[in-house]
């Protein structure tokens, strides 16, 4: 984007090497400027097959990773959603910005225009707008790398899709809103003696403005200038940088006083760490620069004939214009390449889609495929799938085919069912199943797709990712570090809640004699009757606990009154602690346990909180203690109302001494040194 003067003049003197004539601001003119060198047949030849070569590229690369995104459910993340925002604008560029860059100079003669007033109006428009989507999704992909690395553990700054779409709306919009100017400029005027239609830049809306109307309009190219390179590239250079020293420079915890085994650990971590940063550096330095090289020269150019019109008159101005541009437009067809070296799951995926060509080699799925396919194949079978096939064989039906269901397949929407799963991670298929409407396959498949296991009747990550691993081991690094240098075991005070049900039998498999039919047991109901029961301990034994009425599931306020009840009970039970030292808090990170309101209710108590690292039952004395022995209780048995179960508790808790909830506060520092050895 130039004055509109020197657009008419650089786009003439284009015209020019195939016509003689010149729009010098004014009128048609045959002045040709004097010494400029016009462009030879062979070089335009060259120049329609280096375009439709860059184009076919960039649209095939691109439209390969929206494809991939699309096919492959592991890869619909919110990055990945950016990605391929990034490639879709690129797309636009290949199509829209290439193509029409040279047609009507190099095919067509006179600049002759021949899609109507309207698309002149809109090509500046498409094609200023794919340029600033470009440039805005690559900011945003390393602004959410950078806040991925500094805030690790922290849900709030995770991009999921929903908040991926957001951020997708915004850069459209913004990019939309700084092109708009340039559909209002651009019209079609007739020139030469067989008024021919050309397509050009003319801002007689500033006509009004007098002569601030040119000053409106650098104004403007200026800030083309600094919001489509200069800042974009900034903040590129600025996070990847931040991101490689972050990596490098982050401690591990433990420091010099941690044991020896400790500090192998640690140092192998950080030998580790800086290979990956040594990875790391040269995929930063070559985004980088590829932005900044490929899009340098056009931009300068631009800038300079906006202040310079004299340069009009170099004798390989057309040479250096078309170099210029044809580097700029080579950032879209690179682009696709970037990701693919970046991303080892892109990588398998494209091997996947191209696995007809002979030059490809695809054997399996790796890091694609679920654990069940890494383990016995990609067309594994589900084991609810053997069983109904192993139901049929026994009552002589061999057909495989899937009989036709009366309930229609249903969807649910992942972010919606972690929610759900994150409010209380202890709900079972079927409880969840009811929540959202659909049916527990449907769900079971969902819990799947977002990595969901279920481990100590909670649901946890299948597979933990090097971050929640990496934060597990810091946080039972210190916990360790300093439970040694000041022991705090007997100030903890833990809590979590529980389903007890009304029926705890459990089906099993019956010792028979030969040819003797087991006996029939029914299936346990879909929702069983249950209620929820609220610990709360400590070494020295319970302090509170309370049922909640049928239906009811602990929330913030519920929790906030539970926290006052524990604490009346513990400055009786153990004014000292409270007085003192003070008590501190162990919970997990369920959302009632870490509202706004609960963190404030704690505050005015003056109770510390232990760092707890997320889906971790395995380090919850509750979880791994007190429920197990509970469930050990329980089993088999067989309630009539909520008074039995109350009674059967009371019962536990009475049948336990206190050398239990002393042991199973100590067994923490155990658990914590088998997370930093397992690491």
């Amino acid at each position: 984007v130039m004055t509109e003067e020197t657009y008419y003049k650089i786009n003439n003197i284009i015209s020019n090497s195939n016509n003689s004539d010149y729009y010098n601001g004014e009128n048609i003119t045959t002045i040709i400027p004097p010494g400029v060198i016009s462009l030879p047949l062979i070089c335009k030849v060259f120049a329609v097959i280096l375009y439709t070569f860059l184009s076919c590229i960039a649209l095939i690369g691109n439209l390969m990773i929206i494809v991939i995104i699309i096919y492959f459910r592991k890869l619909k993340t919110g990055t990945n959603m950016l990605i391929m925002n990034l490639a879709f604008a690129d797309i636009m560029i290949a199509l829209i910005c290439m193509p029409f860059s040279y047609w009507h100079v190099i095919i067509f003669e006179d600049s002759k225009w021949i899609f109507g007033s309207l698309f002149c109006k809109l090509l500046n428009l498409f094609q200023a707008t794919a340029v600033f989507s470009s440039s805005w999704t690559l900011v945003a992909i390393s602004f959410d790398r950078c806040l991925a690395i500094l805030f690790v553990m922290s849900r709030w700054n995770k991009l999921n899709k929903k908040r991926a779409l957001y951020v997708i709306f915004i850069i459209w919009f913004f990019s939309l809103l700084m092109a708009c100017p340039l559909y209002f400029a651009n019209e079609i005027i007739r020139e030469g003696n067989d008024n021919t239609e050309t397509c050009v830049e003319k801002w007689n809306l500033l006509k009004i403005f007098g002569s601030d109307g040119t000053k409106i309009v650098s104004l403007y190219n200026k800030s083309l200038f600094v919001l489509q390179y200069c800042m974009p590239l900034l903040v590129i250079i600025v996070t990847y940088t931040i991101i490689g020293f972050k990596m490098w420079f982050s401690g591990i915890p433990g420091g010099d006083s941690c044991s020896q085994a400790l500090k192998r650990t640690n140092k192998t971590l950080l030998q580790e760490r800086h290979e990956s940063v040594k990875k790391l550096i040269p995929m930063i330095i070559l985004i980088s620069a590829l932005y900044a090289g490929c899009w340098l020269p056009q931009n300068l150019l631009m800038n300079v004939l906006a202040s310079d019109t004299d340069i009009l008159t170099h004798p390989y101005i057309l040479f250096i214009w078309w170099i210029a541009h044809t580097i700029a437009m080579f950032h879209s067809v690179v682009n696709p390449f970037i990701y693919y070296c970046q991303n080892k799951r892109m990588r398998e995926g494209l091997r996947y889609m191209l696995r007809w060509l002979p030059c490809v080699t695809f054997t399996e799925f790796k890091l694609l495929a679920y654990p069940n396919q890494r383990a016995f194949g990609e067309d594994v079978v589900s084991t609810s799938t053997v069983q109904r096939w192993f139901k049929k064989f026994n009552e002589g039906n061999e057909n495989l085919e899937n009989e036709d269901r009366g309930r229609p397949c249903s969807t649910v929407d992942n972010d919606e069912l972690r929610a759900v799963v994150e409010a209380d991670p202890r709900q079972t298929l079927g409880q969840l199943a009811e929540a959202l409407n659909v049916s527990t396959a449907t769900v079971s498949r969902h819990l799947k797709e977002i990595g969901k296991t279920k481990k100590l009747d909670k649901w946890i990550p299948h597979e933990l990712n090097d971050y929640q691993k990496n934060r597990r081991f810091e946080i039972c690094s210190s916990l360790i570090l300093r439970n040694k240098n000041d022991p705090f075991l007997d100030r903890i005070v833990t809590c979590d809640e529980k389903w007890i049900l009304y029926d705890n039998r459990k089906r099993s498999g019956q010792w028979l004699d030969i040819n003797e039919a087991p006996k029939s047991f029914p299936k346990p109901q879909l929702n069983q009757k249950k209620v929820m029961v609220t610990v709360w301990w400590s070494a020295e034994g319970i302090i509170h606990y309370e049922f909640l009425k049928p239906g009811e599931t602990i929330i913030a306020e519920s929790y906030c009154q539970q926290i006052e009840e524990m604490h009346k009970k513990l400055c009786q039970k153990r004014p000292a602690l409270v007085n003192r030292k003070g008590p501190i808090l162990l919970h997990d990170n369920a959302r009632p346990h870490v509202s706004k309101k609960t963190l404030q209710k704690l505050g005015e108590l003056g109770y510390e909180t232990l760092p707890h690292p997320a889906y971790s039952p395995d380090l919850a004395p509750t979880d791994f203690h007190f429920f197990k022995h509970l469930d050990h209780f329980l089993n088999e048995k067989i309630f009539n109302n909520e008074e039995d179960i109350k009674t059967a508790f009371e019962d536990f808790i009475a049948s336990r001494s206190q050398d239990f909830y002393q042991n199973g506060i100590n067994k923490m520092v155990s658990r914590w040194q088998q997370c930093i050895d397992s690491t």
